[in-house]
């Protein structure tokens, strides 16, 4: 009778509000570890898609004992925050998750023939803020890959409360897991940018997912501000598979490699830096690492982020031009290859960057010109059209 109800108890943690769960002892916080691991059998036991030989697919009862295996996870970091007090170290709770869910050091790599559901882990930080937050991510293994959730808990006085709690919605792929790499940041103001990737087993190239909350508070709960979702390409020789996410000391930045408008040159490197400032996350230089890249950049962001990076006085007339530009490749009608990138004699820091742009008709191909100048932390667009700046007849700078 008493795993019963203390089952149920439990299970009806996860529905009441962060700010409402009582505390509970130690002793619970065990027994919540072990039903942790009794819904990570179920779910490895869960009747597995047939129809998929190459196991990417989720069946609808591994979705439901998947929801209810990160419930179990949740409920038992809820149980053992509970019983911690303010002076909680995030090695000891650490240790203690790791216990209750028999984590394995050295858990087998993935591969597409792993069992979803597979070994847990746990890693455990607490921020150095005024107001400290205590946060834990729980990840699981799938094929080819892991999935990942995160919940926050900030001290009030007299114990942990949860204040975040932050997963992938249910998902009928692998890719809808929040995998490859999972990062995270408490930025100065206290919100927390997360990024993940998406696991995939027949190519490099997933998609990534960007994100900025603010955890609840005594007035509400926790908030969505920011989302990005982007194509990138995994690089599985470096540390966090190709995504780099910090905090800096206005906002965050996250590194990546993506696809160019340039098919020829597969991937360029991305820059996304944003400025943070209360529920406000603007977009800001530097958003590539050379001018080329740049205007890659330029050509695909939103029109706000291209206007501010523009030079105020041709701002309307890049616009137009980016415009047309974008409109033509979009249709399918050209095709986008950049050409020479040359160094302006016209101006300091300026260079040109060589767009030719081919229709499907053999030999029927026009160029446009984009003059950009260097900053201090980006670059400026000053310029595109047709006709070539006479200055810039520089050595190619960037040559193929």
């Amino acid at each position: 009778m008493r795993r019963i109800s203390l089952r149920a108890a439990l299970l009806a943690m996860i529905a009441a509000p962060s700010f409402a769960w009582a505390s509970t002892s130690c002793v619970d916080a065990e027994a919540a570890g072990r039903l942790a691991i009794e819904a990570q059998h179920r779910l490895q036991n869960a009747p597995a898609d047939k129809s998929d030989p190459d196991g990417e697919s989720v069946s609808a009862q591994q979705r439901t004992e998947m929801r209810a295996f990160k419930d179990a996870l949740v409920n038992a970091i809820d149980a053992r925050l509970s019983c911690s007090d303010a002076r909680a170290q995030p090695d000891a709770l650490q240790r203690a998750l790791e216990a209750s869910f028999g984590v394995v050091k050295t858990p087998p790599a993935a591969d597409s023939s792993g069992t979803i559901g597979g070994a847990i882990n746990v890693s455990v930080t607490r921020n150095a803020a005024s107001k400290p937050l205590m946060l834990v991510r729980a990840g699981f293994g799938i094929p080819c890959g892991d999935d990942n959730l995160l919940v926050a808990y900030a001290w009030d006085g007299a114990t942990w409360r949860r204040v975040l709690r932050w997963q992938s919605d249910n998902y009928d792929s692998i890719s809808g897991a929040f995998g490859d790499t999972f990062q995270y940041a408490v930025l100065p103001g206290g919100q927390i940018a997360v990024a993940h990737g998406g696991p995939w087993c027949s190519s490099r190239w997933h998609n990534f997912g960007l994100d900025v909350l603010a955890p609840a508070d005594d007035k509400q709960a926790q908030r969505s501000l920011f989302h990005l979702d982007h194509a990138y390409a995994e690089d599985l020789d470096v540390t966090g598979g190709g995504l780099t996410l910090k905090a800096r000391p206005d906002g965050f930045e996250l590194r990546t490699s993506i696809s160019p408008l340039d098919a020829e040159l597969i991937t360029r490197k991305a820059v996304y830096r944003y400025r943070v400032k209360g529920d406000t996350v603007e977009r800001v230089q530097p958003a590539a690492i050379n001018g080329r890249d740049f205007v890659d950049a330029w050509l695909t962001v939103d029109d706000a982020s291209a206007r501010n990076w523009s030079d105020p006085h041709a701002a309307d007339a890049l616009l137009a031009a980016r415009q047309s530009l974008m409109a033509s490749i979009k249709d399918h009608s050209k095709l986008l290859n950049y050409g020479p990138v040359r160094a302006c004699a016209s101006g300091k820091d300026r260079y040109q960057v060589e767009i030719g742009l081919q229709t499907k008709k053999p030999g029927d191909a026009d160029t446009q010109y984009g003059v950009v100048r260097q900053e201090r932390n980006g670059f400026t667009m000053l310029s595109l059209g047709e006709k070539p700046d006479p200055g810039c007849k520089g050595a190619d700078l960037m040559a193929r």
